[in-house]
């Protein structure tokens, strides 16, 4: 949330805006915890859209992960991967909108 608020010049997009140092700022602060499921780096992704504004001025943050999980263990990818015999995986995916609290004002002000 605070990166997503940050000033342009700190990331080089705009405020509210996934792209750029934000983007990557943003993936380095969840990489640990979802390294936890999977060592890859190439399993998760993580994307952020911005909704609109509320009421009161904040800005409406869509937050997708998408995780494409390899089944590595011969059993568990019978009972609960899909794909072919060759590639079995597990896929998480979920969105969630939230309020970036503090977007509220002019970027810079």
């Amino acid at each position: 949330m605070k990166v997503m608020c940050a000033d342009t010049q700190d990331y080089g997009a705009p405020m509210g805006e996934f792209a750029g140092g934000r983007a990557e700022a943003i993936k380095r602060s969840v990489d640990s915890t979802l390294k936890l499921a999977n060592k890859r780096d190439d399993v998760c992704k993580v994307t952020a859209t911005p909704k609109g504004q509320t009421e009161s001025g904040g800005r409406e943050i869509e937050v997708e992960v998408n995780c494409e999980f390899p089944c590595e263990v011969p059993f568990a990818a019978q009972l609960m991967c899909s794909g072919s015999a060759t590639s079995k995986h597990v896929t998480f995916e979920k969105k969630q909108t939230t309020v970036a609290m503090g977007c509220d004002m002019k970027d810079g002000q």
